[in-house]
């Protein structure tokens, strides 16, 4: 089975030994937690430090952030404001 690029806080217990491991090397038979049955090769293919992405690739995830967060703060205040001129009037 072919993984795309994985975290290392992603891997599981039986997996972090892949961290260790050097471009291109394939790892001794990894034992199956559930099954004895299944033994995990892993080839490491390639690596990559994680990098903090810059203002400009993560303006528009901020942006959203930004804009629901102002959104829920003109609701609760449009609710508020409703509720003191609210009258109600029992039959």
């Amino acid at each position: 089975e072919k993984l795309d690029w994985i975290n290392k806080e992603d891997l599981s217990e039986d997996l972090t030994c892949v961290l260790d491991m050097k471009k291109g090397t394939i790892s001794a038979p990894i034992p199956d937690r559930e099954t004895s049955d299944i033994v995990k090769l892993v080839k490491v293919a390639d690596k990559r430090e994680r990098r903090l992405k810059i203002l400009n690739e993560r303006y528009a995830e901020i942006d959203q952030l930004l804009q629901q967060n102002k959104r829920l703060d003109l609701s609760q205040q449009m609710e508020k404001v409703l509720k003191e001129r609210a009258t109600i009037i029992y039959f």
